[in-house]
């Protein structure tokens, strides 16, 4: 089995209206290298586990296409 190690360099929290006007680096496809993207998770209130529940875990490749407010 292969062993590779991945390294989170974890920023935020972030804003709907800041990641729209100031995260545009997405860099090119299909590599997607720019600085922009990266995991991102959600928490809200679950109907069995209340507030505060992890609800999604997501992966963001393109971030600009929204336009620049």
């Amino acid at each position: 089995m292969d062993v590779c190690e991945i390294q989170i360099d974890w920023q935020g929290p972030f804003s709907v209206e800041e990641v729209i006007k100031k995260m545009d680096d997405e860099g090119a496809s299909p590599n997607y290298d720019g600085e922009d993207y990266g995991l991102y998770q959600i928490y809200g209130t679950h109907i069995l586990c209340g507030h505060n529940t992890l609800l999604y875990i997501g992966k963001a490749t393109q971030t600009n296409i929204f336009p620049k407010v």
